[in-house]
């Protein structure tokens, strides 16, 4: 069951209450200052829930700016984990410039132990989170 936590033009933001995961799906092109607002919508809603995993849907978002994707990796990534996260799946968006930002987000991320994946489909990549349910909060 998805119970939604924030909506706006960019970023959906819902609780899958029975395999207690966020699923994030994310749109269009999003503004520097908007990004990083979203992204602290996002820690809030893994603080309010407690949940450990992330499944970002990519696949409707354009390009992330360089400064945006240095700034994930060096402030939200650690963040995140600080706040729980131990798995984050990510369905790659069809923007190929924007591919290469998420990979690139992810190489550079400051993070220690997050498992993070990448698909190319919205199933297999849930299937991936929820095979792993035994992860925990520590």
């Amino acid at each position: 069951m998805l119970s939604l936590l924030f909506e706006n033009n960019h970023l959906t933001i819902k609780h899958h209450k029975t395999d207690q995961y966020l699923l994030l799906t994310w749109k269009g092109f999003i503004p520097s200052t908007e990004f990083r607002s979203l992204a602290c919508e996002i820690i809030k809603a893994v603080e309010k829930t407690k949940v450990n995993k992330i499944l970002s849907d990519n696949t409707e978002w354009k390009i992330i700016s360089p400064n945006d994707y240095s700034w994930a990796a060096s402030h939200w990534f650690p963040k995140a984990e600080e706040s729980g996260i131990k798995q984050m799946a990510t369905v790659l968006s069809t923007d190929a410039f924007n591919r290469l930002a998420e990979r690139t987000v992810q190489n550079m991320a400051d993070i220690s132990g997050m498992k993070i994946r990448n698909f190319e489909r919205l199933a297999k990549a849930a299937d991936w989170l929820t095979a792993n349910a035994t992860v925990k909060v520590a």
